[in-house]
């Protein structure tokens, strides 16, 4: 994982762990926003890390010829 997005990953837990202690059914909504949001970084980043395991799969056959 690039370290922006590492970044932002903890700095998100930290918040949702905050909303959570503070034990408000008003902060459900926010805290599900927030995790959505971790979650929309954790699969971009399986994304691009996919798509560059690709890339060295390709890469290595070609190689391999």
């Amino acid at each position: 994982m690039s370290n922006v997005l590492k970044k932002i990953e903890t700095k998100l837990d930290q918040a949702i762990s905050d909303l959570e202690q503070m034990n408000n059914n008003n902060l459900l909504k926010i805290i599900d926003d927030l995790e959505g949001i971790k979650q929309i970084i954790l699969i971009e980043d399986c994304t691009r890390l996919s798509s560059q395991l690709n890339w060295l799969s390709k890469k290595e056959n070609k190689n391999d010829i």
